[in-house]
């Protein structure tokens, strides 16, 4: 209680007034009335082998009383160490720590689930990591109903998004790691391929869902950069496998053996097409300011001279049909077994060959020999002389075998 001048003044059961509070605990601690009130109430316990009084006994009992532990003294005596006041207190202390716990660490989770970049419920406000479970266990909607009404509204974090990622890296990759271990999957193989082909392949309907919705997935830019990398990924490893390598050669073979003239358009005419080395580059564009008419990568066809390829063709480097002209630079492999002997006594033949197909049907060959071209800095070019011989030869056009450079020896115009 108060008194007229604002001080607490306290009432003993005794009767007496102390206004301190300290002085106030000193005198119940001697009181009689007031430890006897105390004691029926429950708010103070009395120790059974003495007068000494207090909340909580086991600390009294191991001081004061060795010869008894506190357990053996509950026992004997069929009593509790704590006040029945102290132990409802203790109680709905404990609770209430409990709960501010709770409380902080809900703060503490929030705080951080906004800081990591947490999406938000529209409906409730509260931040999640991802909002399916949530919406459908606290809301009773699921993700489409909730993206129809709030259009903008995220699902996923970007810290979610990117361990979802992580872990399906790690974790998605069973099968390698069977592999790795020896283990046989034909069975499981086997059984996935019937599956996917029942259930997919022979579905059209599932088919076209699926086909949609991949289709919408690569129109988004995070999703389709996965996709893609992806794809790299897995076309890396699945290509150096020697199973789909020997299997992609033999199937590349028969095609090129069965449909020669397709083959011939689409792989080996296109690669001389998109390549060609410097010296050529630099070879092609010389000429081509002299005669318009010469192509490059063209290709003669005859059985009759061609004899080494099986049907018959063969690879010009640069070639004009109406004037009938044709431009060989010839490399390294011209002159000396560089890739073996067999391989040098075919390069040889079919230079033979083509030679003799130019002198019986009145064509100018002109073979320049890959030493004419300088690789120095400061020119990077064929030489001088060499350019000049092949002017007056394309100037004047006079049908025979002209070869310019040193290893045609005697040969060399």
């Amino acid at each position: 209680m108060v008194d007229s001048e604002g001080k607490f003044e306290y009432t003993c059961l005794c009767g007496k007034q102390i206004k301190s509070t300290n002085t106030f605990r000193r005198h119940v601690a001697g009181c009689s009335s007031y430890m006897e009130r105390a004691i029926a109430t429950g708010y103070f316990i009395k120790c059974k082998l003495c007068d000494y009084t207090a909340q909580v006994l086991a600390q009294h009992i191991n001081q004061k009383h060795p010869q008894i532990t506190p357990e053996e003294y509950c026992e004997e005596h069929s009593c509790s160490l704590k006040s029945d006041y102290y132990e409802q207190n203790s109680l709905q202390k404990i609770l209430k720590g409990r709960e501010v716990v709770r409380e902080r660490g809900e703060v503490s989770r929030r705080r951080k689930k906004f800081d990591g970049g947490a999406v938000v419920c529209m409906i409730c406000s509260e931040p999640f990591e991802h909002l399916i479970q949530h919406l459908r266990q606290a809301h009773g909607t699921n993700q489409v109903d909730y993206l129809s009404k709030f259009p903008v509204a995220q699902l996923l974090s970007e810290s979610f998004k990117t361990m979802a990622s992580n872990r399906s890296g790690k974790n998605g990759n069973w099968i390698a790691r069977a592999n790795e271990a020896g283990i046989d999957l034909t069975e499981y193989k086997t059984k996935m391929g019937a599956a996917v082909s029942a259930a997919i392949l022979s579905n059209p309907e599932e088919r076209r869902r699926r086909s949609s919705l991949m289709g919408k997935m690569w129109e988004d830019p995070e999703k389709k950069e996965i996709f893609l990398r992806n794809q790299k990924t897995t076309g890396t490893r699945v290509s150096t496998r020697p199973e789909i390598l020997a299997a992609r050669s033999a199937r590349l073979k028969a095609w090129r053996d069965n449909n020669p003239d397709a083959f011939y358009v689409k792989c080996t005419k296109v690669m001389h097409e998109k390549w060609s080395s410097i010296p050529e580059r630099k070879l092609r564009d010389f000429c081509q300011e002299i005669n318009a008419n010469l192509k490059w990568n063209q290709q003669l066809n005859s059985k009759e001279y061609f004899r080494i390829n099986k049907r018959g063709r063969k690879q010009i480097d640069l070639m004009d049909k109406d004037l009938k002209i044709i431009i060989e630079l010839d490399g390294p492999q011209h002159f000396r077994p560089i890739h073996g002997e067999d391989t040098f006594e075919k390069v040889v033949e079919k230079d033979l060959e083509l030679e003799r197909y130019c002198v019986g049907n009145g064509f100018t060959l002109i073979r320049v020999s890959y030493s004419e071209y300088l690789y120095k800095p400061s020119i990077k070019n064929f030489n001088e002389e060499c350019l000049n011989k092949i002017k007056n030869i394309l100037t004047n056009n006079k049908p025979g075998i002209h070869k310019i450079g040193k290893e045609y020896g005697e040969q060399n115009v």
